[in-house]
């Protein structure tokens, strides 16, 4: 039975980096994971065992520090954009290579440190050839709303156990990935909270009959604040929220919150193009 190659890629997962300085300020802690994916140009190797051109994972690990430590401070798209093209120039064999680097803060709290952001800051530059593709995003960005949230009107057939609720809280884990128009050179941490900021504006301010309503307005929300975003993808993961029977006024809304099985949606929203209507 005749067979061929499909997709194939090879790396370094989650290499996570920690930099600090004798310095006062609470910005001087790096915190830093990166990501590697080779893919193709490399067939000999799949096919035949011929590990000639494969670059080991290490070694494109310990390149990929080196370029960091040359390039930081810089913004995180930066730093994988850096990174992609060093790797790129130097094995040009494989045809697409993709960076990912996540940004944790840390806060000075007296002489020790704490995690800043409830949120990771994500980035990847993917380079095809000569072409470097970069998109932003933030991952793990808890969110509750205490009300505002419908969800009525939905189809029901014989295994329908859900009940129409006119106002209801609604809380779950947030991933977030953009990209910018072709060619855009911005402030990417400005933008980052901009986008951060509408999102979660959004998401506390507008009344919505379904979590789809929900994330598509907040896409929206988010392309309107930054006009040089091109798209935005949201991914949701509903935490459960039952109500609990209570006696007493400690707690007249009281919840349990169950995590599994877990309740996903994913949006995509882009900018209309110029010229036509929504």
């Amino acid at each position: 039975m005749a067979t061929q190659l499909g997709a194939r890629s090879y790396g370094k997962q989650q290499a996570r980096v920690i930099a600090f300085s004798e310095a006062t300020s609470a910005n001087d802690v790096a915190d830093l994971t990166m990501s590697i994916m080779a893919s193709g140009g490399i067939d000999e190797c799949y096919e035949a065992g011929d590990n000639g051109r494969v670059i080991t994972s290490d070694a494109q690990r310990n390149r990929a520090l080196a370029v960091l430590e040359r390039n930081y401070p810089a913004p995180i798209e930066e730093l994988a954009e850096a990174v992609v093209s060093d790797l790129r120039q130097a094995h040009p064999h494989f045809p697409e290579i993709t960076v990912e680097v996540l940004g944790r803060s840390w806060e000075r709290v007296g002489p020790s440190y704490v995690r800043g952001s409830c949120s990771t800051d994500w980035a990847s530059a993917t380079s095809r050839g000569d072409v470097i593709e970069t998109r932003s995003g933030l991952d793990n960005l808890e969110v509750l709303v205490t009300g505002g949230s419908r969800f009525t009107g939905f189809a029901i057939d014989e295994y329908t156990t859900n009940q129409p609720v006119p106002d209801r809280p609604l809380a779950g884990r947030l991933d977030v990935r953009w990209s910018l128009a072709t060619g855009a050179r911005p402030n990417w941490p400005e933008v980052r909270d901009e986008v951060r900021t509408a999102l979660l504006v959004a998401f506390g301010n507008g009344r919505s009959e379904s979590v789809q309503h929900l994330l598509t307005l907040m896409g929206t929300a988010a392309l309107v604040t930054q006009p040089l975003m091109a798209e935005i993808s949201l991914h949701l993961e509903n935490a459960g929220l039952e109500r609990v029977p209570t006696a007493g006024a400690s707690f007249p809304s009281l919840f349990a919150v169950t995590t599994s099985p877990t309740a996903v949606t994913e949006v995509t929203v882009h900018q209309s193009e110029r010229g036509t209507e929504d």
